[in-house]
């Protein structure tokens, strides 16, 4: 006598039951496959993840050809253009009403403020000789971006509504825990994540002429926990040089994005697979 669960019971053709068995294994497993990819905060589909490191997406970088990198999938936050080329622009904080430099209007910023350094942290426009690299290239002498100057220089960008994630040019690379070091912290004055320039450059693919002593790069930091300020800072010689994105893209390195992992299309192969054959089986008499 068979028990009440059995599948034959329940009005379901043996085989049928099989397949009916062997699909729900593999969507279970598609389920699982992309919830640890979410959970773990390496899929840039999941929520916000509590890890100190946030995800890294690399757009492209300039090479170490002292250019700008060949894709910005990102606006640049536009501080204006200095009328004085290579040269440091102000040292006092940026607001939406401050005279020298501004923030344009409809920003979510509401205030980027500067702090310490041997060479002084600020808004410059160009390359400073020793003391920064325009992120947008050598051959751009005005257009204003923000500079935390070496040792211990400090940028603190405060915004008015809560993020999760960054764009940015991140200009030359500098390596090191400490060096090219942003911190984001929340409303509460709490460290939620940190991520230093050797981080960014072992994330970016072999082959792609990166340069750690000239090359910006384009990129996207996220799955990070709500913060309110963001504070670049170095404790080298030279500056942390960089420029705010707005807007954002998917698209990285090669086309490689939002695509499902490869073993996520093999488990959805399968249970199509399971359907189909599912479906035969019910025109079996």
């Amino acid at each position: 006598m068979k028990s009440r669960g059995s599948i034959d019971n329940l009005g379901v053709p043996p085989r049928a039951g099989w397949v009916a068995a062997y699909l729900c294994a593999g969507m279970a497993a598609l389920g699982a496959a992309s919830g640890s990819a979410l959970a773990d905060g390496s899929g840039s589909l999941g929520g916000q993840a509590s890890a100190a490191t946030p995800t890294i997406t690399i757009f492209s970088n300039s090479g170490g050809s002292q250019t700008l990198p060949p894709y910005i999938p990102f606006s640049i936050l536009n501080l204006g253009s200095s009328g004085t080329a290579n040269t440091l622009v102000t040292q006092s904080n940026v607001t939406a009403t401050s005279s020298q430099v501004s923030l344009p209007s409809g920003s979510q910023i509401a205030q980027i403020a500067f702090g310490n350094g041997n060479t002084q942290s600020g808004v410059y426009a160009g390359s400073v000789l020793s003391d920064s690299g325009s992120p947008f290239g050598a051959a751009d002498t005005t257009t204003d971006y923000l500079a935390a100057g070496g040792r211990n220089g400090t940028v603190t960008v405060s915004y008015s509504q809560s993020q999760t994630s960054l764009n940015m040019l991140w200009g030359v690379l500098n390596s090191g825990n400490s060096a090219n070091l942003i911190t984001f912290t929340s409303a509460s004055g709490a460290t939620v994540a940190t991520v230093n320039g050797s981080q960014i450059g072992a994330g970016l693919p072999s082959g792609s002429g990166f340069n750690s002593s000239s090359s910006t790069v384009a990129l996207n930091l996220s799955n990070i926990a709500p913060f309110t300020s963001v504070t670049f800072s170095d404790t080298k010689q030279h500056a942390f040089e960089l420029a705010l994105g707005t807007g954002s893209s998917t698209l990285a390195f090669g086309g490689r994005g939002l695509l499902p992992e490869p073993a996520s299309f093999a488990l959805l192969g399968t249970a199509l697979g399971g359907l189909a054959l599912l479906r035969r089986l019910k025109k079996i008499p």
